[in-house]
């Protein structure tokens, strides 16, 4: 009896993995903001609540709830009574590869969990077809010369793009993916509609980037097209609109494929083979909605039609 109380934690640990993955995320990127400018510091413990936000919404427990939503404010204590805290690797390690360390091992625990949770369709479809939407994403966006991405340990052969671009992808669909499906079981009105619910999907990934990018820019963790205009905190509109869209469109088609396709096996292979497809209406939502906001001539535009014509 007693070895199983002492199960039961880790067993909890197990089981909510992905939501605290994205907790730990949240947190971290708090304490990483110390290195960033002030502005960028005070501003990361209120974009804190966006992703926060989220957890909240899984989390049952009131109690557990208000110490999520209570950590922004505690951090913002020992701040201001410098508290020491547990950021100090990042001024003896360089940024980028503490970076990939931590999505390293974050996307090897996810792997476990979707290995025992969902078997091996799931991680056909978080580790390998989300991986190769990810490497396709973010390869697209250093070619059209939006971003680099320099100073990694780590990069896919013939390209710049570096690795942990790719586990970031992952360590983002799954979790936000696995808390929408939570939703759906407690509210069942969700499973009719794929679509919502991967726009609901979209809006938690751009929860998590509206916290990560104003830091991650400030740190140089990338580096944008300085013909891009600032849309906050020295980041491009284009980057949350690309955000939202790559995820909300992904996730809708894996939610349409479960809700319509019984063979495993048969919707894996189409999502699969459905990566340009799907990639492709993402961008077209996604520039549709640049335009729509910042007019034709949006800098973001200009640099496709640039790719565009060099391409052809």
């Amino acid at each position: 009896m007693d070895l199983k109380l002492r199960a039961q934690p880790l067993r909890q640990i197990v089981e909510h993995l992905p939501i605290l993955c994205s907790l730990f995320m949240a947190v971290l990127l708090v304490l990483w903001a110390r290195l960033a400018d002030d502005r960028t510091a005070n501003l990361a413990l209120l974009t804190a609540y966006a992703p926060l936000f989220w957890v909240c919404l899984y989390v049952r427990r009131r109690t557990i709830a208000g110490a999520v939503l209570a950590t922004p404010a505690l951090l913002f204590l020992a701040f201001k009574t410098n508290l020491a805290l547990p950021f100090w690797p990042c001024t003896a390690i360089p940024i980028q590869q503490l970076s990939e360390l931590v999505s390293f091992s974050w996307t090897a625990l996810l792997a476990l969990h979707i290995a025992y949770k969902l078997g091996s369709w799931g991680v056909a479809r978080y580790l390998i077809t989300a991986g190769i939407y990810g490497l396709s994403l973010e390869s697209s966006g250093i070619q059209m010369g939006f971003f680099t991405e320099p100073g990694y340990s780590f990069y896919f052969p013939f390209l710049d793009t570096p690795l942990v671009a790719v586990t970031g992808w992952i360590t983002v669909f799954y979790p936000v993916m696995f808390l929408i499906r939570e939703l759906q079981t407690r509210w069942p009105t969700l499973l009719s509609y794929p679509t919502l619910s991967g726009i609901l999907c979209g809006l938690a990934a751009l929860s998590i980037d509206l916290h990560l990018d104003p830091i991650a820019t400030n740190l140089k963790l990338w580096i944008w097209n300085p013909r891009l205009t600032p849309f906050f905190q020295g980041v491009p509109l284009l980057n949350f609109t690309s955000w939202f869209f790559a995820v909300a469109t992904f996730s809708s088609a894996c939610f349409w494929l479960d809700r319509l396709i019984q063979s495993r096996a048969k919707r894996e292979g189409i999502l699969l083979v459905a990566i340009p497809g799907i990639q492709a209406l993402a961008g077209l939502f996604n520039f549709a909605m640049v335009a729509l906001i910042e007019g034709s001539q949006s800098p973001g535009l200009i640099l496709l039609r640039e790719h565009i014509g060099r391409v052809l």
